[in-house]
Protein backbone atom coordinates (compact mmCIF):
# COMPACT_ATOMS: atom_id res chain seq x y z
CA UNK A 1 0.00 0.00 0.00
CA UNK A 2 2.83 2.50 0.61
CA UNK A 3 4.29 2.22 -2.80
CA UNK A 4 1.05 3.93 -4.35
CA UNK A 5 1.88 7.69 -3.59
CA UNK A 6 5.53 7.36 -5.02
CA UNK A 7 3.70 5.61 -8.13
CA UNK A 8 1.74 8.71 -8.57
CA UNK A 9 4.74 11.43 -7.52
CA UNK A 10 7.16 9.95 -10.08
CA UNK A 11 4.52 10.61 -13.52
CA UNK A 12 4.30 14.38 -12.94
CA UNK A 13 8.22 14.88 -12.38
CA UNK A 14 8.94 12.43 -15.55
CA UNK A 15 6.13 14.38 -17.84
CA UNK A 16 7.57 17.69 -16.28
CA UNK A 17 10.85 16.59 -17.18
CA UNK A 18 10.50 15.82 -20.92
CA UNK A 19 8.23 18.82 -21.64
CA UNK A 20 11.04 21.30 -20.34
CA UNK A 21 13.45 19.07 -22.48
CA UNK A 22 11.36 19.33 -25.45
CA UNK A 23 10.90 22.99 -25.47
CA UNK A 24 14.55 23.37 -25.02
CA UNK A 25 15.40 21.34 -28.14
CA UNK A 26 12.76 22.75 -30.36
CA UNK A 27 12.82 25.95 -29.27
CA UNK A 28 14.05 28.45 -32.52
CA UNK A 29 16.75 30.17 -32.36
CA UNK A 30 16.39 34.48 -32.36
CA UNK A 31 18.48 37.52 -32.37
CA UNK A 32 19.03 39.28 -28.99
CA UNK A 33 16.67 42.18 -30.38
CA UNK A 34 14.04 39.56 -31.43
CA UNK A 35 10.85 40.12 -29.17
CA UNK A 36 10.05 36.97 -27.77
CA UNK A 37 6.45 35.75 -26.55
CA UNK A 38 4.96 36.62 -23.13
CA UNK A 39 3.57 34.18 -21.46
CA UNK A 40 0.84 34.74 -19.68
CA UNK A 41 0.19 34.79 -16.11
CA UNK A 42 0.16 31.00 -14.58
CA UNK A 43 0.31 29.14 -18.00
CA UNK A 44 2.57 26.03 -17.59
CA UNK A 45 3.08 26.56 -13.72
CA UNK A 46 0.57 23.55 -13.12
CA UNK A 47 0.65 20.05 -14.20
CA UNK A 48 -2.64 17.95 -13.05
CA UNK A 49 -2.62 14.21 -12.51
CA UNK A 50 -5.60 12.30 -12.29
CA UNK A 51 -5.74 8.76 -11.02
CA UNK A 52 -8.35 6.09 -9.05
CA UNK A 53 -5.70 3.84 -7.22
CA UNK A 54 -6.62 0.81 -9.32
CA UNK A 55 -4.38 -0.70 -11.66
CA UNK A 56 -7.05 -3.71 -12.40
CA UNK A 57 -10.16 -4.09 -14.07
CA UNK A 58 -12.89 -3.55 -10.74
CA UNK A 59 -16.56 -4.00 -11.24
CA UNK A 60 -18.93 -3.93 -8.65
CA UNK A 61 -22.32 -5.56 -8.23
CA UNK A 62 -24.91 -3.67 -5.71
CA UNK A 63 -27.46 -4.56 -3.37
CA UNK A 64 -29.66 -3.16 -6.19
CA UNK A 65 -28.60 -5.92 -9.23
CA UNK A 66 -28.91 -8.56 -6.42
CA UNK A 67 -32.45 -7.84 -5.43
CA UNK A 68 -33.90 -8.28 -9.18
CA UNK A 69 -32.43 -12.27 -8.99
CA UNK A 70 -34.98 -14.59 -7.03
CA UNK A 71 -34.25 -14.41 -3.73
CA UNK A 72 -32.16 -16.99 -2.10
CA UNK A 73 -30.01 -16.71 -5.09
CA UNK A 74 -26.08 -17.61 -4.37
CA UNK A 75 -23.90 -14.39 -4.44
CA UNK A 76 -21.81 -16.31 -6.90
CA UNK A 77 -24.26 -16.68 -9.94
CA UNK A 78 -24.84 -12.69 -9.05
CA UNK A 79 -21.08 -12.40 -10.26
CA UNK A 80 -21.82 -14.18 -13.49
CA UNK A 81 -23.30 -11.56 -15.27
CA UNK A 82 -20.13 -9.54 -15.23
CA UNK A 83 -17.47 -9.78 -18.49
CA UNK A 84 -15.58 -12.69 -18.40
CA UNK A 85 -17.05 -14.47 -15.22
CA UNK A 86 -18.85 -17.97 -15.86
CA UNK A 87 -20.69 -19.36 -12.96
CA UNK A 88 -22.39 -23.26 -13.02
CA UNK A 89 -24.71 -24.82 -10.91
CA UNK A 90 -26.43 -28.07 -11.19
CA UNK A 91 -29.67 -26.24 -9.54
CA UNK A 92 -31.67 -22.86 -10.40
CA UNK A 93 -30.30 -21.49 -7.04
CA UNK A 94 -26.33 -22.52 -6.96
CA UNK A 95 -27.20 -23.28 -4.14
CA UNK A 96 -26.36 -26.93 -4.64
CA UNK A 97 -22.47 -26.56 -3.52
CA UNK A 98 -20.80 -29.76 -5.43
CA UNK A 99 -21.42 -28.72 -8.68
CA UNK A 100 -20.65 -25.16 -8.31
CA UNK A 101 -17.84 -23.98 -10.07
CA UNK A 102 -17.05 -20.23 -11.13
CA UNK A 103 -13.73 -19.11 -13.48
CA UNK A 104 -12.68 -15.77 -14.37
CA UNK A 105 -11.02 -15.27 -17.40
CA UNK A 106 -10.32 -18.99 -17.45
CA UNK A 107 -8.88 -19.13 -14.15
CA UNK A 108 -11.03 -22.12 -12.20
CA UNK A 109 -12.05 -21.04 -8.35
CA UNK A 110 -8.99 -22.60 -6.80
CA UNK A 111 -6.80 -19.58 -8.11
CA UNK A 112 -9.12 -16.89 -7.73
CA UNK A 113 -9.09 -15.13 -3.93
CA UNK A 114 -12.50 -14.73 -1.82
CA UNK A 115 -13.20 -12.66 1.10
CA UNK A 116 -16.14 -11.50 3.00
CA UNK A 117 -15.86 -8.09 4.91
CA UNK A 118 -11.74 -8.44 4.58
CA UNK A 119 -11.95 -12.27 5.86
CA UNK A 120 -10.95 -14.92 3.52
CA UNK A 121 -13.03 -17.17 2.47
CA UNK A 122 -10.68 -19.92 0.98
CA UNK A 123 -10.79 -21.11 -2.49
CA UNK A 124 -14.97 -22.21 -2.92
CA UNK A 125 -14.40 -25.60 -2.84
CA UNK A 126 -16.55 -28.19 -1.77
CA UNK A 127 -15.92 -28.66 1.74
CA UNK A 128 -12.83 -26.57 1.74
CA UNK A 129 -10.23 -26.89 4.75
CA UNK A 130 -8.97 -23.38 4.52
CA UNK A 131 -12.02 -21.12 4.30
CA UNK A 132 -16.19 -21.04 4.35
CA UNK A 133 -18.36 -21.21 0.85
CA UNK A 134 -19.64 -17.56 0.98
CA UNK A 135 -23.54 -19.20 0.57
CA UNK A 136 -22.65 -20.61 3.95
CA UNK A 137 -21.08 -17.54 4.99
CA UNK A 138 -23.50 -14.81 5.05
CA UNK A 139 -27.57 -15.16 3.38
CA UNK A 140 -27.77 -13.36 0.17
CA UNK A 141 -29.72 -10.09 0.91
CA UNK A 142 -27.70 -9.45 3.71
CA UNK A 143 -24.75 -8.57 1.00
CA UNK A 144 -24.22 -4.72 0.04
CA UNK A 145 -21.75 -5.39 -2.49
CA UNK A 146 -19.64 -7.91 -4.40
CA UNK A 147 -16.43 -6.78 -6.49
CA UNK A 148 -14.86 -8.37 -8.70
CA UNK A 149 -10.96 -8.12 -9.23
CA UNK A 150 -10.13 -9.11 -12.90
CA UNK A 151 -5.86 -10.23 -13.17
CA UNK A 152 -4.16 -10.78 -10.38
CA UNK A 153 -5.69 -9.40 -7.35
CA UNK A 154 -4.67 -6.99 -5.24
CA UNK A 155 -1.54 -7.18 -2.94
CA UNK A 156 -4.10 -5.98 -0.01
CA UNK A 157 -6.48 -9.18 -0.23
CA UNK A 158 -6.02 -11.87 2.10
CA UNK A 159 -5.53 -14.38 0.51
CA UNK A 160 -3.26 -17.31 -1.27
CA UNK A 161 -4.98 -18.29 -4.26
CA UNK A 162 -5.70 -14.74 -5.80
CA UNK A 163 -3.60 -15.00 -8.97
CA UNK A 164 -6.52 -15.07 -11.35
CA UNK A 165 -8.16 -12.27 -9.27
CA UNK A 166 -10.61 -11.77 -6.49
CA UNK A 167 -13.93 -11.58 -5.32
CA UNK A 168 -14.54 -9.44 -2.08
CA UNK A 169 -18.53 -9.50 -0.77
CA UNK A 170 -19.55 -6.72 1.70
CA UNK A 171 -21.93 -7.45 4.31
CA UNK A 172 -24.50 -4.77 4.69
CA UNK A 173 -24.46 -2.05 7.65
CA UNK A 174 -27.31 -2.01 9.53
CA UNK A 175 -29.87 0.50 9.12
CA UNK A 176 -30.25 3.95 11.23
CA UNK A 177 -33.74 3.31 11.80
CA UNK A 178 -35.70 0.48 12.72
CA UNK A 179 -36.84 -1.24 9.73
CA UNK A 180 -38.46 -5.12 9.58
CA UNK A 181 -38.28 -6.83 6.10
CA UNK A 182 -39.38 -10.59 4.92
CA UNK A 183 -39.98 -11.83 1.71
CA UNK A 184 -40.69 -15.92 0.12
CA UNK A 185 -40.65 -17.57 -2.74
CA UNK A 186 -42.92 -20.22 -4.04
CA UNK A 187 -42.20 -22.53 -7.03
CA UNK A 188 -42.12 -25.89 -8.77
CA UNK A 189 -40.07 -28.99 -7.29
CA UNK A 190 -42.06 -28.00 -3.49
CA UNK A 191 -39.79 -24.92 -3.46
CA UNK A 192 -40.13 -22.65 -0.39
CA UNK A 193 -37.90 -20.16 0.45
CA UNK A 194 -38.41 -17.77 3.45
CA UNK A 195 -36.43 -14.42 4.94
CA UNK A 196 -37.03 -11.85 7.87
CA UNK A 197 -34.62 -9.40 8.57
CA UNK A 198 -35.07 -6.65 11.92
CA UNK A 199 -33.14 -3.61 12.11
CA UNK A 200 -32.79 -2.24 15.50
CA UNK A 201 -32.06 0.91 14.20
CA UNK A 202 -29.49 3.37 16.20
CA UNK A 203 -29.64 2.69 19.70
CA UNK A 204 -28.06 5.80 20.89
CA UNK A 205 -24.13 6.27 20.50
CA UNK A 206 -23.95 5.17 16.87
CA UNK A 207 -24.83 1.52 18.11
CA UNK A 208 -27.20 -0.71 15.78
CA UNK A 209 -27.62 -3.86 14.59
CA UNK A 210 -29.57 -6.52 12.62
CA UNK A 211 -30.71 -10.12 13.17
CA UNK A 212 -32.03 -12.09 10.56
CA UNK A 213 -32.61 -15.87 9.05
CA UNK A 214 -33.16 -17.56 6.18
CA UNK A 215 -35.08 -21.02 5.30
CA UNK A 216 -34.72 -23.31 2.19
CA UNK A 217 -36.11 -26.07 0.80
CA UNK A 218 -36.26 -27.66 -2.66
CA UNK A 219 -36.59 -30.98 -4.24
CA UNK A 220 -34.09 -32.46 -6.50
CA UNK A 221 -35.11 -31.21 -10.03
CA UNK A 222 -33.96 -35.19 -10.91
CA UNK A 223 -33.85 -38.46 -9.14
CA UNK A 224 -35.18 -38.39 -4.85
CA UNK A 225 -33.99 -36.21 -2.44
CA UNK A 226 -34.42 -32.83 -0.72
CA UNK A 227 -32.35 -29.79 -0.64
CA UNK A 228 -32.51 -27.92 2.74
CA UNK A 229 -30.89 -24.91 4.67
CA UNK A 230 -31.26 -22.79 7.62
CA UNK A 231 -29.17 -19.72 8.09
CA UNK A 232 -28.84 -16.70 10.76
CA UNK A 233 -27.05 -13.85 10.18
CA UNK A 234 -26.48 -11.16 13.09
CA UNK A 235 -23.97 -8.01 13.02
CA UNK A 236 -23.78 -5.76 15.33
CA UNK A 237 -21.85 -2.15 14.66
CA UNK A 238 -20.64 0.48 17.21
CA UNK A 239 -19.72 3.85 15.37
CA UNK A 240 -16.90 5.82 16.94
CA UNK A 241 -17.02 9.53 16.23
CA UNK A 242 -15.23 10.30 13.03
CA UNK A 243 -12.68 7.62 13.78
CA UNK A 244 -14.63 4.83 12.58
CA UNK A 245 -16.55 1.45 14.13
CA UNK A 246 -16.33 -1.81 15.24
CA UNK A 247 -18.38 -4.03 13.84
CA UNK A 248 -19.28 -7.92 15.10
CA UNK A 249 -20.78 -10.46 12.68
CA UNK A 250 -22.13 -14.45 14.07
CA UNK A 251 -23.44 -16.86 10.95
CA UNK A 252 -25.00 -19.89 12.02
CA UNK A 253 -25.73 -22.24 8.84
CA UNK A 254 -27.28 -26.03 8.95
CA UNK A 255 -27.29 -27.58 5.37
CA UNK A 256 -28.41 -30.69 4.40
CA UNK A 257 -27.77 -31.69 0.53
CA UNK A 258 -28.79 -34.90 -1.45
CA UNK A 259 -26.55 -35.20 -4.30
CA UNK A 260 -26.86 -35.29 -8.24
CA UNK A 261 -25.68 -38.20 -10.39
CA UNK A 262 -22.15 -36.69 -11.80
CA UNK A 263 -22.47 -37.20 -15.60
CA UNK A 264 -19.69 -38.47 -18.08
CA UNK A 265 -20.41 -38.73 -21.74
CA UNK A 266 -20.21 -42.65 -21.50
CA UNK A 267 -23.58 -42.13 -18.81
CA UNK A 268 -25.12 -40.37 -20.94
CA UNK A 269 -24.83 -42.17 -23.97
CA UNK A 270 -26.14 -45.35 -21.87
CA UNK A 271 -28.62 -43.40 -19.45
CA UNK A 272 -29.61 -40.57 -20.51
CA UNK A 273 -29.51 -36.80 -19.05
CA UNK A 274 -32.02 -37.49 -16.37
CA UNK A 275 -29.95 -40.54 -14.75
CA UNK A 276 -29.02 -40.12 -11.04
CA UNK A 277 -28.38 -41.50 -7.97
CA UNK A 278 -30.18 -44.36 -6.23
CA UNK A 279 -31.44 -43.43 -2.99
CA UNK A 280 -35.05 -43.95 -2.54
CA UNK A 281 -34.43 -47.89 -3.34
CA UNK A 282 -32.29 -49.42 -1.01
CA UNK A 283 -32.59 -53.16 -2.30
CA UNK A 284 -31.67 -52.00 -5.63
CA UNK A 285 -28.32 -50.23 -4.15
CA UNK A 286 -27.77 -53.47 -2.01
CA UNK A 287 -27.73 -55.02 -5.55
CA UNK A 288 -25.55 -52.57 -7.37
CA UNK A 289 -23.19 -53.03 -4.06
CA UNK A 290 -22.74 -56.62 -4.45
CA UNK A 291 -22.17 -56.04 -8.29
CA UNK A 292 -19.09 -53.71 -8.28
Amino acid sequence: MSFKPWLLSVAPLALFAQDALARETSAPTTAPDAEAPVASEGEGDEIVVLGFGKTRQVQTITAADLERLTPGTSPLKAASKLPGVNFQSGDAFGAYEWSTRISLRGFNQNQLGFTLDGVPLGDMSYGNVNGLHVSRAIISENLASTTVAQGAGALGTPSTSNLGGTLEFTSRTPSDSADLVASGTYGSNNTIRAFARADTGDLGGGLKGYLSYGYLTTDKWKGFGVQRQHQANAKLVKEIDTRGSIAAFVNFCDRRENDYQDLSYDIIARRGLRNDNVSDNYPLAVQIGKVY
